[in-house]
């Protein structure tokens, strides 16, 4: 019954943290933040809930070592605009530690390449023919920006977003809790040479305190240029 009394519109953000190494010439320990605009809906024809998640903006912001001391991880919004991703389902939780407990199960999505299905296993190079220009602007996958003493450069990427997210509901129709990031991101190329040749993986990070989820209701859904706009509002803190 939770679960339907939840319908509507929602702004959220997921947050979690990964490592991004790079080798000898450094890591960056960054927490990933989307935000995103949410819609919970219930089907009639399988009496389900189903969360729709629209991502609208990925803020990257961490500290590095090495060569990547001080960089700055930037990836366009048009990444995330273009994104799809699948729609989850929302169950209840009887047996949460404290409040109403929820669940979504896994969220999930490809980024810079096509699947045939969520099984489908991610590809490594930018010749797999399941890459394409997401974003748009002449090079395989989708870009992100990384500018740093040493270097700045762009680095092209495929990625396979996989978020559960779960939690407890609060008196305003808040839903806050955790983020469970088990997300992939291959780097099949860069503009720098080094880098080009550098072996850099993506990876989870240890540390997984901040790897949370807030869920805010909204009177409408909200474009993302709305979303963006009462961004600081709808989260103060």
């Amino acid at each position: 019954m939770l679960a339907r009394q939840l319908v509507g519109a929602y702004a959220g953000k997921i947050a979690y943290r990964k490592v991004l190494s790079a080798g000898t010439l450094g890591e960056i320990h960054a927490l990933a933040t989307i935000s995103a605009s949410i819609e919970i809906k219930a089907v009639a024809t399988t009496g389900m809930v189903t969360v729709s998640t629209r991502p609208c903006h990925v803020e990257i912001v961490g500290t590095g070592t090495g060569l990547l001391a001080g960089a700055t991880v930037t990836i366009p919004d048009i990444v995330m605009t273009t994104t799809q991703l699948d729609d989850a389902t929302l169950s209840s939780v009887a047996d949460a530690p404290t409040g109403i407990g929820w669940s979504i199960s896994e969220i999930h999505g490809p980024i810079g390449w096509k699947w045939a299905g969520p099984g489908d296993t991610q590809p490594t190079a930018a010749t797999d023919p399941r890459v394409f220009d997401q974003d748009g602007d002449g090079e395989p996958g989708v870009t992100m920006m990384v500018n740093a003493s040493g270097i700045n450069a762009k680095l092209y990427f495929v990625q396979t977003e996989r978020d559960a997210l779960r939690g407890t509901l609060g008196d305003a129709g808040e839903l806050t809790g955790e983020t469970s990031d088990d997300s992939q991101q291959a780097i099949i190329g860069s503009d720098n040479q080094v880098l080009a040749q550098t072996a850099i993986s993506w990876s989870a990070d240890t540390n997984t305190v901040d790897n949370t989820v807030r869920i805010v209701p909204v009177p409408k859904m909200l474009a993302c240029s709305e979303l963006l706009a009462q961004i600081e509002t709808l989260f103060p803190n």
